[in-house]
Parts: structure tokens; C-alpha cells; sequence
């Protein structure tokens, strides 16, 4: 498949076997490996085995006083990504963990005494 993105997995790389397609007796030209029923369902395994996980950072206040969500972000195999509630902040990170502490260490100074990786869904 052409245009797809590095790390990104195809159907024909996931599909082995059956990606090659078959030929068309008698007109030598290739017909797609599966039915658009099998390639719908297909498509959706492919995304829901790659979608990636969503999560919240929440930060604690005093000990288990108060707490409140402070961004949610989507955790990819490569990396992380984070949107604050508050808008107009976004934060790329390695992972969720790596999320966490930045916004631990960004927020120290506003009373917050921990941040928590909450997992979604």
C-alpha cells in the first residue's frame, strides 16, 4: 500500500498470505484478496488494534485532599500526546509516565502535590 505512515501497519502486512491477490482467469488481471465485506472488517480490526490508548493526568492536591483532571491525551506506541483543559497547551512526551511527570514538576508550584496517569476506557 502506498502513502502509509512509517510504524503504521498494513492489512498486507498483518494479512500474510492472502495480500497478494488472485488472479482474474481469463482476463490476466488481478482481483483484491477479499470480498468488501471481509475488507471492511478487516479495516476495522486493523484500527482497533492500533488505536491508541486514552488517558487522563490528574493532578492531587495536599494529600488526597482535592484533585482535578488537568489534560487528557492519547498514548500511541512511539509517544504520547496531551491537551490541557485549559486550552492552548499541548505536550508531546515518549510515553503517559513521561506526560505525568512534566506536568508533576510544571505544577509544584500551584499546590499540587502529585500528578496520576488515570487509563480510559
Amino acid at each position: 500500500m502506498c502513502g502509509h505512515r512509517s510504524g503504521s501497519v498494513t492489512l498486507r502486512e498483518r494479512i500474510n498470505g492472502r495480500a497478494n491477490g488472485r488472479a482474474d482467469k481469463g482476463r490476466g488481471t488481478r482481483v483484491p484478496p477479499w470480498t468488501k465485506e471481509e475488507f471492511t472488517g478487516l479495516m476495522h480490526q486493523l484500527a482497533v488494534s492500533e488505536a491508541p490508548r486514552l488517558f487522563a493526568i490528574v493532578e492531587e492536591y495536599g494529600e488526597a485532599e482535592d484533585a482535578r483532571v488537568a489534560g487528557y491525551g492519547l498514548a500511541y506506541a512511539d509517544r504520547a500526546e496531551v491537551d490541557g483543559v485549559e486550552g492552548g497547551f499541548r505536550l508531546s512526551s515518549q510515553s503517559a509516565e513521561s506526560a505525568r511527570v512534566l506536568f508533576e514538576l510544571s505544577s509544584r508550584s500551584s499546590g499540587t502535590q502529585r500528578a496520576h496517569v488515570v487509563w480510559l476506557g
